[in-house]
């Protein structure tokens, strides 16, 4: 995998965030305090991110994915530790651009 790394206005950004481990924790943390609208979505959360949603009030769906759950985010993380599931994401991430 390569990557480039980016600057994004984050304030007001509707972000989903699929998955519940160290790595949404991360990435949810990181919009949260930048100022973005995050959405999470997972059947488990992990004890930070527990705490981060309660602390920020974040909006959190304890369910796995389901295409739908792109909706009307402008920003999409796919940090689950299933490949499917993120290819899953990818794929319903590209069909709505």
């Amino acid at each position: 995998m390569s990557g480039v790394p980016i600057l994004v206005e984050a304030s007001g950004l509707r972000v989903l965030v699929v998955g519940g481990g160290a790595v949404a924790t991360r990435k949810a943390k990181q919009f949260a305090q930048a100022g973005a609208v995050v959405r999470i979505v997972a059947p488990k959360l992990d004890e930070e991110l527990e705490h981060l949603v309660v602390e920020r009030g974040l909006a959190v769906e304890r369910r796995p994915y389901e295409s739908a759950d792109i909706g009307d985010a402008q920003l999409i993380v796919a940090a689950t530790d299933d490949r499917t599931v993120n290819a899953d994401v990818a794929r319903d991430a590209d069909a709505g651009s």
